[in-house]
C-alpha cells in the first residue's frame, strides 16, 4: 500500500462486475407413456403386477450435459416429468428419453 496524506488525491474505480448473459430459465412437461411388458410366466389375476418400464432421460442445457444421464426411473403407469432448462442467450437445449433402452421421445432446437 502507499501513505495517503491529508489533502492528497485518490481516484477510486467502482465495477459492477463482468457482464451477465442473460439467462432463460424454463421448463418442459413431458409425460412419459407406459408399455406393458408381457410376462412369459402367466400368474394369478389377483397378483398381477405390472412390470416397471426403464426410464433414462438425457438433458442438454447450459447446466447438463447430453452424454450424463440426467435421471433415470421406473415407471408403472403414465408419469408425467418436469425438464428444467437453464439456457444461455441464443443457445438451445435438447432432450431424450429412452424405456428400456428404447429412445421414445427426443426433442432439439428447444428455446424458451
Amino acid at each position: 500500500g502507499k501513505t495517503v496524506y491529508s489533502n492528497d488525491s485518490i481516484t477510486v474505480v467502482i465495477s459492477t462486475g463482468p457482464k451477465d448473459n442473460p439467462l432463460a430459465v424454463f421448463t418442459r412437461k413431458i409425460t412419459i407413456q407406459y408399455k406393458a411388458v408381457e410376462s412369459e410366466e402367466e400368474t394369478e389375476e389377483s397378483t398381477t403386477e405390472k412390470a416397471p418400464n426403464h426410464i433414462e432421460i438425457y438433458l442438454e442445457d447450459s447446466q447438463h450435459d447430453f452424454s450424463n444421464v440426467y435421471r433415470q426411473l421406473d415407471i408403472t403407469e403414465d408419469t408425467s416429468v418436469d425438464l428444467p432448462f437453464i439456457l444461455e442467450e441464443g443457445k438451445k437445449g435438447r432432450f431424450k428419453i429412452l424405456r428400456d433402452g428404447e429412445v421414445i421421445q427426443e426433442e432439439k432446437d428447444i428455446t424458451e
